[in-house]
């Protein structure tokens, strides 16, 4: 039986830290007419890489999200002309490979038209996955620092919270 972990959210909570506005990669694939499949990395995917990670949101949702945005219903229809195929919305669109090597894939892979179509798609999933990421929590004492943090189970969502604790030495040398 695992261990019971009482969030900390209510002694201290620092949400913004290390906040980023959009990831430098990711991918958007609309399916079954609901749904929009997000796998998005800070890092350069590759085949295999465990970096790239992976969120289904709410096609509604991101929809209404860009149509309050200039150029938004720009960014939707690029969306429908993509059903159930893969769109690059990187934050810096380049033409290379990355993508095709991590799907290990010879098919073609639309690539968004233009960069502000791109980074509007990108900034609207980001926020809508950093959203309802659990928070990180760091509480103080005396020499120690108490960190709490989400532990991701193999499909990649947040199941329960781990607790640690580390000197003041240690985190400044991580």
């Amino acid at each position: 039986m695992g261990i019971s972990v009482v969030p900390i959210d209510c002694i201290s909570q620092i949400r913004e830290t290390d906040r980023i506005d959009q990831f430098p990669f990711m991918v958007v694939k609309p399916c079954d007419g609901e749904n929009l499949a997000v796998y998005f990395s800070r890092s350069k995917p590759q085949a295999d890489s465990p970096d790239v990670r992976y969120k289904r949101l709410d096609l509604g949702d991101v929809k209404a999200a860009l149509m309050l945005e200039s150029g938004g219903q720009q960014a939707i229809k690029a969306l429908e002309l993509s059903p159930n195929r893969e769109l690059i919305v990187d934050q810096n669109l380049r033409r290379d490979n990355h993508w095709k090597n991590y799907y290990k894939s010879e098919d073609p892979i639309g690539c968004s038209q233009t960069q502000k179509i791109a980074s509007l798609i990108n900034a609207v999933c980001t926020h809508r996955i950093l959203a309802a990421q659990p928070p990180i929590i760091l509480f103080p004492v005396e020499n120690k620092v108490m960190i709490q943090y989400p532990a991701i189970n193999s499909d990649r969502e947040a199941a329960t919270f781990t607790r640690t604790e580390m000197t003041f030495t240690d985190v400044k040398l991580a």
